[in-house]
């Protein structure tokens, strides 16, 4: 691997000869793009726990590419932070993976819906979303926090 400068731009790129230089580019470099602010969500403040509550959040696609339902797209939902002040197991009951469903073109917003149940242990916990693609992450992330009770 060879680093060459050409007018000012550093090109990464492999030598083949000394005639031929390729350069390499990621596939989805810059492609994926998502908006996600915290007020894009939509959740209670608080749930008890073992019971339902519903969720919307809004992202729009700011990339360059369509996000194509039922593939690799979603919504990542991660806890971020427990009750004891730490990160906890992930649970699908709070934190789910919502696949994308529809194909959302570049410049397009979609809401994603879906229910979240309480866990059994109480407390706060920061909940961290983002979009994915294929498990990457990319774009902006949102943070709520929800109180559980019994």
């Amino acid at each position: 691997m060879k680093k060459m400068m050409f007018r000012g731009f550093v090109t990464v790129g492999i030598l083949l000869s000394t005639m031929f230089f390729v350069p390499i580019q990621s596939a989805n470099q810059g492609r994926d793009d998502a908006e996600l602010r915290d007020s894009y969500v939509q959740m209670p403040a608080r749930i008890q726990e073992n019971k339902k509550a519903k969720v919307t959040v809004r992202v729009k696609n700011n990339g360059e590419t369509t996000w194509r339902g039922k593939g690799k797209y979603m919504l990542k939902v991660y806890i971020r932070r427990g009750p004891s002040g730490t990160g906890v197991y992930q649970t699908e009951d709070l934190a789910p993976y919502v696949r994308l469903e529809d194909d959302v073109a570049p410049r397009e917003t979609h809401y994603f819906t879906y229910y979240i149940e309480g866990p059994s242990h109480t407390g706060t916990y920061e909940i961290e979303f983002s979009m994915a693609n294929n498990n990457e992450r990319f774009g902006d992330t949102a943070r709520a926090t929800i109180q559980v009770y019994r």
